[in-house]
């Protein structure tokens, strides 16, 4: 079985094949890119920015997104998940943009 991705630029799928390419260094720690790549039109879809700042936030968006599921069925529990899971994402996307101007990424 075979997951099939949907480019976001052309009307392609495609076979989910993860790559991974270092490109370059975010406070002095080595940033590695997983991504896929559109066999197409070359467009390259982003899975993961793997460096310690970033990780960091993606745990902890991992683990509340964890919470929040096992959580749902008692609403005064999973609201206080959902406040930290929008604060995790929110720093994510942060740090995620500050390594791409960092690196002048245009990804």
């Amino acid at each position: 079985m075979y997951i099939l991705i949907k480019c976001d630029v052309c009307p392609t799928q495609f076979k989910a094949k993860v790559k991974k390419i270092k490109v370059g260094y975010y406070k002095g720690k080595s940033v590695i890119l997983h991504y896929l790549e559109c066999p197409v039109c070359k467009h390259i879809h982003v899975t993961k920015w793997n460096t310690p700042a970033v990780n960091k936030w993606s745990d902890k968006v991992f683990m509340t997104e964890w919470n929040m599921r096992m959580y749902r069925k008692k609403p005064e529990v999973y609201e206080k998940y959902l406040l930290e899971y929008e604060i995790a994402k929110y720093q994510e996307s942060k740090v995620i943009n500050e390594v791409k101007q960092c690196l002048h990424l245009k990804i």
